[in-house]
C-alpha cells in the first residue's frame, strides 16, 4: 500500500470473519496488529451501508428497529395494491 501512497486508516477498519456455526468454531481468532493498532474480531460489520453478520444471515439488516419504519413499509405496500 505504501508504494502506491494509500494509507489504512485503524480506526475505522472492521473484521469478521464469515462461515456457518460449525466453521467459526472451529475459528481460534479475536483480532490481528494493523501498524501497530490491535483490530478485534467484531460479530458485525457495516460494508457500503450493508450490515453483515458471520453467519451471512443479514438479520441485523433487515430487522426494523421503530414502529414508524413499519408504518412507512406497510403504506408503501399498500400504494402498489
Amino acid at each position: 500500500m505504501c508504494s502506491n501512497r494509500l494509507k489504512l486508516n485503524t480506526e475505522k477498519t472492521q473484521f469478521t470473519c464469515c462461515g456457518t456455526r460449525y466453521q467459526l468454531a472451529k475459528v481460534d481468532a479475536t483480532g490481528f496488529m494493523v501498524n501497530g493498532l490491535a483490530v478485534t474480531l467484531l460479530p458485525t460489520v457495516t460494508y457500503l451501508g450493508v450490515i453483515v453478520d458471520q453467519e451471512m444471515l443479514f438479520a441485523d439488516h433487515v430487522r426494523l428497529d421503530t414502529p414508524c419504519q413499519s408504518l412507512f413499509l406497510l403504506a408503501k405496500a399498500a400504494a402498489f395494491d
